[in-house]
């Protein structure tokens, strides 16, 4: 009897081993699994296109690779700050404040000009990602030879000493399938007329 009394609970630890095994194993894979599933490395591509009315003036792509969130039950599009992704390309021109007569010398201020692209993705419950961001961008105008506006660029003469600087910012916000485009960004500079679209593509990379 003794021994039947025993044998009861031994036998009870030993029939729920493997089951205790199951929920421990399942424990420790379930948030690695989890988390791959919602951690989407995807490429987004922002094209910045000119147009003079029907004409297109020029046309800029930038591509960032990041990592897209999605937190269960949450699809309102919000971010930590590792999440997001960061461009900076231009350069510093130098712009006169000061003029010493004729000679040529002065007081220089330099001027960063270039584009800023600063952006992250959301993963949506719908399987589209929300792609929020922003653009900053800035050039060089001087007046030609016609006294219109023209945008100064690498290898063209000295801009002078009383350039015009262009700037353009803004924020955006679009919710995109893998592969699909949209544009998001229409802006008109005030000093030549021309239209600048921000378009944005994005693709899972698998």
């Amino acid at each position: 009897m003794k021994m039947t009394r025993m044998l009861v609970p031994i036998l009870f630890v030993l029939l729920n081993l493997p089951c205790a095994y199951a929920q421990e194993k399942q424990a420790e894979e379930a948030p690695a699994g989890e988390a791959a599933a919602l951690q989407t490395p995807l490429k987004v591509q922002l094209v910045l296109t000119e147009y003079d009315g029907a004409k297109k003036v020029s046309s800029m792509p930038y591509t960032m690779s990041l990592v897209a969130s999605q937190e269960k039950g949450i699809d309102s599009g919000h971010s930590h700050n590792n999440d997001w992704a960061h461009l900076r390309v231009g350069a510093r021109v130098p712009v006169a404040t000061q003029k010493n007569g004729d000679n040529g010398g002065g007081q220089f201020q330099y001027v960063d000009i270039g584009t800023n692209i600063d952006c992250y993705a959301w993963g949506r419950s719908d399987d589209r990602y929300l792609v929020r961001g922003t653009v900053d961008r800035s050039s060089v105008y001087t007046l030609s030879s016609t006294s219109e506006p023209e945008e100064w660029k690498g290898g063209s003469p000295n801009f002078g000493n009383d350039p015009i600087i262009r700037h353009m910012s803004g924020d955006f916000a679009i919710a995109l399938h893998d592969g699909q485009m949209g544009e998001t960004t229409v802006a008109t500079d005030p000093i030549t007329g021309h239209v600048l679209k921000v378009e944005v593509m994005l693709n899972v990379v698998k």
